[in-house]
This record gives C-alpha cells, sequence and structure tokens, in this order.
C-alpha cells in the first residue's frame, strides 16, 4: 500500500512538474522590469490560481472524508446484504483512500513553488481526478458495492495526458475554462453527498425524512398541533352552538334557500328557484327580519340539514324538548319559545329518525339533569377515571410506540434511538468484535450451553449461575460484552433454525425503581427464554440501610427466578461500579452467584484496537504508530480510545485535513491529559518564566534519571486535573480542632510533565525507583531556585507532599504509624526527612552540571509552550554541539564545473 502511494505520487509530482512544458504558450513572457499593468495581470493571476488550488484540494479532501464516511457504514454492516464481503469492501475502500491521501501529500510542496502556472496545472489535474473519482464512487454506491474495483489510477493518467495533449495549447488552463471545471467539481460532490447520506435507505424512509423535515419539524416549531386543536375544538363548540340555537337565526324570508335545498320529488319537474336577496329588511307582518347575514343563514341551513324536506331535529332551548323543525316555524318564530308545538305529548321524547349530535346531546342530558343524579355520579367517576387512565398509562404507551414507529419510517441512525424502560436488545455484535476479555468470553460460554440445551445441564445438575455480576472500572466494557453475549446467543440460534427465538431487554434503574423487580421479571418469563441486563445496580440503594423494601423484593425475586422450568429461562446479568455497595445476601449463590471483574485494557489490546479502529476508517494503519499511542493511554479504557480517535478525526473534517499521527496524539493531549491549549489568562512575565523554569527543571531531571514511567513531553499550558470521587457528606468533613476546613482539589493548574508507560505494570517499584521519583518533584522547586534565585513556594506546592509520601511508603515499608512506638515513629519520620532533603541535593546537583540546558529548554518553553522528549533531545545536544552559522561571504567552497550526467540529473 505504501508503495503504491508513492507510485502515485511520483505520477503526479510528473505531471506537475512538466506540465509547463507541456503548454508552453501559456506562461508569461519573462521580462527584466514589467509594466505595472503586467504586474497587475501577474498578481491577478496568481491570486486565482491560488483560489483554484485550494478549491481543488478542498473538493479531494472532502472526498477522503466521504470515504472515511462509508468505510463507517460498511462496518455496520449497511452493505453486507447486498454487495461484496464487509473485508472485501473494506480493502477497496483502503486503496482508493491512499490514493487519494497521496494526491493530498502534494499539496504543501505545490503551494511552496510560488509558480501561477503550476498551480493552475495542479488545479486541473486534481478537479479532473475528482470529476473522474466522484462518478466511480457513486456508482460503486448505488451497485451496494457488488463486485467493486478498486480506481483504475493507472488508467486515469492516460486519460489526462491524452486529454491535455489534444485540446488546444492553452485551453484547459484558461481561467474561465477552469473555473467552469471546478464549478461542475462542486455539482459533483453535492450530489455524493446526498448519495452518502442516503446509504441504508429505503424508499419511505426518504420520504418520511422529507415530511419531517418540511412538515413535522416546521408544525412542531410554530406550535401547530396545539393551534389546531384548540381551533379544532371551538370548531366544535361552534357548530353545537349553532346546532342548538342556530335556528333563532332563521326567519320567514330565509324559506326560499330553504326549500332550494329540498329535493324534487321523482318525476315532478323542477321549479326554478330564486336565489335569497342579499339583505332582509322587514317580513310580510310589518317585522323586522334576523339581522343576521345571508351567507351564516346559508351555513346554518346546510349545516342544519333540510334535504329530507321536514328539517333537522333540534333542542328547545327554553323547554329542552327535542322535536322536528318545520318550515312553518319561521312563520311564527313565537311557536319556537312557548308555542303550540311544545305542548304536543309526542315531542317528550327524542325521535327515532334523530341525528346522532342530537341523540349525544339528549344522553348527556338526561345525565346531568337533577333526574339522575346517581348515573350522573358514575358517569362522572368512569370520565374522571379514564383520563387518568388514559393520562399515566395509554397516551405513554402511544406517545412510545409512535416515536418507534416513526423512527422505523425515518431509518438510519433513529432506529438506535434509546428509549428508557423495558428495551429490548438488538444485538448488532457478537464475540469477534471484543478485544481481548479472552476470561469473559469463556465464562459467558456456559451461559450460550445452557441456553442451546437448558434440560440436558439441568438433569445431569451442571447448570451454570442464572444470576451474574458483572464489576470493574467505569466504561471498562460490561455493556458491550453483554451485547456481544447476545449477538453470540443469536447466532448460534440462527444456526440452529430458531432466530428470534431468544428475548434480550436492557432495564434501567428507573424502571426498576417504579414498578418493582417482581413485576418486571414476571414479563419477561412471559417472553422467555430471555437475558435482561440491568445496568449501574448500585443506583438502587440495595442495602439493609438503604431501600429495605426493594432489597427484599430483589432476594425473593432472584431466588424464585432461578428456578424456572427449561422452556422459561431467564439469565440476569447486572452491572455495577461499585460492587460493595451490593448487599451479601444479594451476591450469594442462587442470586447474583457469579462475579465478573473487568480491568483496563493490556497494551496488547490497546494497540489490536485502535489498528482495528483505524481500519474501520478505510486507513492504513502502517501510516501510523499504534503502540505509541497505546503507551500514552495506560490505565484507560476502549472507551476513552474511541473518544480520542473520534475528536482527531473531527477534527481533521474541521480543518479539511487528512487524519494523521499528529492529530491522534494532540486528542490524547486534549482528551485524556485534558490540557487546555487555550491561554486563559493573560499571565505576567515573570509568572510564564517561573512556569517554564520550574517544568523545564523537572523535564531535565525526568531525562538524567531512570523512573518507573518514561517521559514523554513537557507543557506550560493549562491542564484540568482529575477529581476524585467523593460522596456529598464528604463537603461537610470534621474539622481537625483548628476550624480549618478541608480544602477542595484544584481543578486548573498550569503546567504538566506527561509520561507514558511502554509496558504493563502493577507499579512495583525498587528504593532507586522510588528516590527518583520524588527527585523529579522536586527539581522544579530547585531549578527555581538556580535560575530565578527564589522559589515560588505556592506553585504547584502538593508535589512536596506526593515526594514525601512516596518517601514515606518508602521508609515505613507498609507499617502503619498508629501500630508503631512512638519513638520508632518519630525516627521513621526523621530518616523520611533525611532522604527528602538528599532528593533536594541530588536534583540541584543535576541542574548545576547542565545549567545551560535548563536555561535553553526553559527559554523554549517560553515560545513553544510544549515539547517533547525529541525536542529536549535535540536541546540537549544543540548545547553540547552548538554549530556555528557561516555565510558564503565567510567561507566559500570551491567553484565545480558541474559533469553532464550531473545536468542530467538535476534536470
Amino acid at each position: 500500500m505504501k508503495c503504491r502511494s508513492t507510485i502515485q505520487s511520483l505520477f503526479i509530482s510528473f505531471i506537475l512538474s512538466f506540465g509547463v512544458i507541456i503548454h508552453p504558450e501559456t506562461n508569461i513572457p519573462e521580462k527584466n522590469t514589467p509594466s505595472a499593468a503586467e504586474q497587475e495581470q501577474i498578481a491577478q493571476l496568481l491570486q486565482f490560481a491560488e483560489s483554484a488550488l485550494v478549491k481543488a484540494f478542498s473538493a479531494l479532501q472532502t472526498i477522503e472524508n466521504k470515504l472515511t464516511e462509508i468505510a463507517l457504514l460498511v462496518k455496520k454492516g449497511s452493505f453486507s446484504k447486498y454487495g461484496d464481503s464487509s473485508s472485501k469492501i473494506m480493502a477497496v475502500l483502503t486503496d482508493n483512500k491512499a490514493t487519494v491521501n497521496a494526491l493530498l501529500q502534494n499539496q504543501a510542496s505545490i503551494m511552496s513553488l510560488q509558480d501561477p502556472m503550476k498551480y493552475l496545472e495542479a488545479a486541473f489535474v486534481v478537479s479532473e481526478f475528482c470529476n473522474a473519482f466522484i462518478p466511480y464512487l457513486d456508482q460503486q454506491i448505488h451497485n451496494s458495492f457488488k463486485n467493486t474495483k478498486p480506481f483504475d489510477f493507472k488508467g486515469f493518467l492516460k486519460r489526462i495526458q491524452h486529454k491535455t495533449t489534444s485540446r488546444s495549447r492553452v485551453n484547459h488552463l484558461e481561467p474561465a475554462s477552469l473555473d467552469k471545471q471546478l464549478n461542475v467539481t462542486r455539482t459533483h460532490l453535492k450530489k455524493l453527498d446526498i448519495t452518502v447520506q442516503e446509504i441504508g435507505l429505503t424508499w419511505y424512509n426518504k420520504a418520511a425524512r422529507k415530511v419531517d423535515k418540511y412538515i413535522v419539524t416546521p408544525a412542531n416549531k410554530y406550535h401547530l398541533p396545539t393551534i389546531g386543536l384548540y381551533t379544532a375544538g371551538l370548531g366544535i363548540i361552534g357548530l353545537y352552538t349553532l346546532w342548538h340555537n342556530g335556528h333563532l337565526l332563521l326567519d320567514e324570508n330565509a324559506e326560499q334557500l330553504i326549500k332550494s335545498k329540498i329535493p324534487n320529488p321523482q318525476g315532478s319537474p323542477k321549479s326554478p328557484v330564486t336565489a335569497p336577496k342579499p339583505s332582509i329588511k322587514s317580513n310580510a307582518s310589518g317585522k323586522t327580519g334576523s339581522d343576521a347575514p345571508i351567507w351564516l343563514k346559508s351555513f346554518i341551513v346546510n349545516w342544519l340539514g333540510y334535504a329530507n324536506g321536514k328539517g333537522p331535529i333540534i333542542r328547545d332551548h327554553m323547554t329542552g324538548r327535542y322535536r322536528v323543525f318545520k318550515l312553518e316555524d319561521l312563520k311564527d318564530k313565537k311557536s319556537e319559545i312557548g308555542g303550540a308545538h311544545n305542548q304536543d305529548t309526542d315531542l317528550t321524547k327524542i325521535p327515532s329518525d334523530a341525528c346522532m349530535l342530537a341523540t349525544a346531546d339528549h344522553i348527556v342530558t338526561g345525565l346531568m339533569s337533577n333526574a339522575n343524579p346517581l348515573a350522573a355520579l358514575a358517569a362522572g367517576y368512569m370520565l374522571k377515571s379514564f383520563y387518568e387512565t388514559w393520562k399515566e398509562s395509554i397516551w405513554p404507551e402511544v406517545i412510545k410506540r409512535r416515536t418507534k414507529v416513526w423512527n422505523m419510517l425515518r431509518g438510519g441512525e433513529y432506529l438506535n434511538t434509546y428509549t428508557p424502560g423495558l428495551a429490548q436488545i438488538k444485538p448488532t455484535v457478537s464475540f469477534k468484535d471484543m478485544v481481548g476479555l479472552d476470561e469473559v468470553k469463556k465464562q459467558f460460554y456456559s451461559i450460550i450451553q445452557y441456553i442451546d440445551n437448558p434440560e440436558q445441564l439441568m438433569r445431569i445438575e451442571a447448570t451454570p449461575e442464572k444470576g451474574w455480576l458483572l464489576s470493574g472500572p467505569s466504561r471498562t466494557g460490561k455493556t458491550f460484552s453483554v451485547e456481544c453475549l447476545c449477538g453470540e446467543i443469536e447466532l448460534l440460534m440462527e444456526k440452529r433454525g430458531m432466530a428470534n427465538k431468544i428475548k434480550f431487554f436492557n432495564i434501567d434503574a428507573a424502571l426498576v425503581n417504579k414498578f418493582g423487580i417482581q413485576a418486571i421479571l414476571n414479563e419477561v418469563r412471559e417472553n422467555a427464554p430471555a437475558v435482561i441486563f440491568l445496568d449501574e445496580i448500585d443506583l438502587l440503594g440495595l442495602q439493609r440501610v438503604g431501600n429495605n423494601a426493594l432489597l427484599s423484593e430483589f432476594l425473593t425475586s432472584m431466588q424464585s427466578s432461578m428456578n424456572g422450568d427449561p422452556s422459561k429461562v431467564v439469565i440476569v446479568i447486572a452491572a455495577t461500579n461499585k460492587p460493595h455497595h451490593l448487599d451479601d445476601a444479594l451476591r450469594q449463590n442462587g442470586r447474583f452467584g457469579k462475579e465478573i471483574n473487568f480491568e483496563y485494557p493490556a497494551r496488547k489490546y490497546r494497540v489490536e484496537f485502535i489498528k482495528r479502529e483505524l481500519a474501520n476508517m478505510a486507513l492504513n494503519i502502517n501510516d501510523f504508530d499504534a503502540e505509541s499511542l497505546a503507551d500514552k493511554t495506560n490505565n484507560k479504557t476502549f472507551e476513552d480510545l474511541k473518544a480520542v480517535i473520534r475528536n482527531a478525526m473531527t477534527r481533521s473534517w474541521m480543518n479539511g485535513v487528512s487524519l494523521t499521527q499528529e492529530l491522534l496524539e494532540d486528542s490524547i493531549d486534549t482528551e485524556i491529559r485534558h490540557i487546555i491549549t487555550t491561554e486563559r489568562k493573560e499571565l505576567p512575565e515573570q509568572e510564564k518564566r517561573l512556569i517554564a523554569v520550574h517544568f523545564a527543571g523537572r523535564a531535565l531531571a525526568a531525562m538524567n534519571l531512570e523512573t518507573h514511567e518514561q517521559f514523554d513531553k513537557v507543557t506550560i499550558f493549562a491542564r484540568m486535573t482529575e477529581i476524585q470521587e467523593q460522596g456529598v457528606w464528604d463537603n461537610y468533613a470534621k474539622n481537625d480542632g483548628t476550624n480549618n476546613k478541608k480544602e477542595h482539589e484544584k481543578r486548573i493548574q498550569h503546567g504538566a510533565l506527561l509520561t507514558k508507560q511502554s509496558h504493563d505494570t502493577i507499579n512495583v517499584k525498587n528504593a532507586t525507583t522510588v528516590i527518583n521519583d520524588a527527585t523529579v518533584l522536586i527539581a522544579g522547586f530547585e531549578a527555581e531556585k538556580l535560575l530565578l534565585g527564589e522559589c515560588g513556594y505556592t506553585f504547584h506546592e502538593d508535589d512536596r507532599n506526593l515526594a514525601y509520601q512516596f518517601l514515606e511508603k518508602l521508609v515505613f515499608g507498609g507499617l502503619k504509624k498508629e501500630n508503631l512506638a512512638k519513638n520508632v515513629c518519630e525516627e521513621l519520620k526523621a530518616k523520611v526527612s533525611a532522604l527528602l532533603t538528599e532528593c533536594h541535593e541530588k536534583a540541584m546537583i543535576i541542574l548545576k552540571e547542565h545549567e545551560d540546558t535548563l536555561n535553553a529548554i526553559a527559554q523554549e518553553l517560553m515560545v513553544k509552550k510544549t515539547l517533547n522528549k525529541k525536542d529536549i533531545e535535540n536541546i540537549i545536544e544543540k548545547v553540547k554541539n552548538p554549530i556555528i552559522e557561516t555565510t558564503n561571504d565567510i567561507v566559500e567552497a570551491p567553484a565545480e564545473t558541474p559533469s553532464e550526467d550531473a545536468e542530467a540529473a538535476i534536470a
């Protein structure tokens, strides 16, 4: 792969070097004194050439980023069902990415030439490559990488050479032509971006996302659903009011409007209907008609529904009785409020042909009247109960299912949205995805064998524990190992032809607190066989001084769930960072009887993990020093390493550069070592000098002493230190009798000496190593005395205490002070003080011996802020062997006439 990248770089360098020779007419004629117009023309050409070159390489960098994104999607299995195997696709993507990176590596060398014509030639070649590569990649994506092959770079070089020689002499380098070509590249990139975003999406996923973008999101932004709900409610109330009292707005002049709505009898000629007049002044009897506008009367007529010829069934607003509103009622409106119709005995009940609205109104009115108080009370209680049930149970479940369906419709990453509760796990990883943790895999195999044939193991009484407790530091792989176990079980079931038979559930602590473990286990048993995972179980307070009720329920429920029949196997796995927070009875056999302890990954597993993550991004792992990265991440988890790589990748995308070793190391400094590379405070010069001298002394001592951890780099940037975890009650710690409160640990410290560990260790130190470690801590204060004449005692004062603690552990040898006699204790303390004094003297001797080097390191720190081990070594070498700078005026080399072979080589 490296050889291929080198060959490609040579090819592109050849084109860029000799492209101008192909088109000599494009060169600006050289003159000794160009005119002002020519100078302006040259400046404009240089400006355009620089802009074109930057745009071309920016497009190339975008392609490199898209290849990384596609590689990560391949890792997730987006093409596994359609194209070639993931390994073959990844190999092709890695090859293509090497090609793109080979071209990107030429940008700095081309920019250093300061030649506008070479800028144009390079921009032309890179743009041509983009315009050829993007359609190739787009076609590969649409074909789901079936029969995929790497991009033919040699063929591209032949085509580009043919294209440049067949065109006019200067056509392809003219600003208008090149700018048009760059616009085509920009258009191709937009299409490629859309294509990559739609990888793995079906047609309904795309449709749902468009609806979400153009309808749902704007509607939620402007609260349109709420507004629509209130508007619909007001509309329903208005329509009901019109049905109830709308006939009062009609008068005798609306008779023509009503008759126009009545269908003609079959066979009778249709008589013409005169449209009602827009204004009604008075009726035949001289009475003034209704003042309602004609459009409202027309709406009422349509709403009340006079199509049957006799009018709607309404409720009299005076008597509350239901009757048929007839046309003749418009002749005398007094009949509505107590006329002859209200005295009819057949109007006391609702007619049989009443509309649904009239029937509902009749029932509700009857229930709420004084005639049926018990029914009204029962109806009110039922409505209240239904509202509470709807609010607490039905509506949340509706929302949950609606969200799940909506995420399914949108597809992609929406399918991985986590919803708290009894969530079913969909395994996507297996044991092959686990790096290290061999002991965990071995012990988990007993669960797999038991689920595969539970009755056989029960018969020979070889059943494993059904309750497992995973303990260890945070982010050491407990949750991930359970996901891999579920995936391995699923693979086994697929081989047995019983896919989706086993259910996997993820339960959070909030759900257990709300419903209890008994209800959850009962529901899980209905879906058995099943595996349930309960993370952060220590949050439940399962101790005798904590949640006693829940602890009792756990003890009984776990005991009963372990004795199920073979067809209802339930495996309970819990994880915690603090196993000592669980009651001992819960950790006995029959409950959580099996405990697996997780540790920080070993160095070889960190190396393997880094290489795997880089390979998953289609990167050539030979271009990176994974072992060096692993050395700087001792006692860090895989999640920490993933965060480092993710941060470096994000920074490369934002800055438009490729992912490099330097970016990864910088990411370690910011993500793991928590170095703050921006200066938050404007410190005075003397304080900056003090910080630089202090850490220059520590760095120089670390370079000259053999310590437990190797020196990596030194910085005077601020650093956010780790805070020790403590409970809330610790903030109210007891006073020591002097009314001095417990000091809080400082979060921000200026300057740091950073180390690395090139091997695994359990921190076994001999006496020499302990003394050297203490000496390095003391060396900073001695450097201040040597170069500044005095020591800043308030700067990193905890380092003195730490050095004293190192020596105290060495002298006391693990003995506790309270167990020793007072005179023995005082004697040992005197030895500690003597050793501490020796450390001060030892540090001063080293610094005085290398005082010039110390001063040089401090000055370099003031400028560069951070120096690694190699930088320190270069400074030491310069101080030992100063280079005498010479000029041609002082030393002149003898002139030699180059031979023809040398001239040819130079050409």
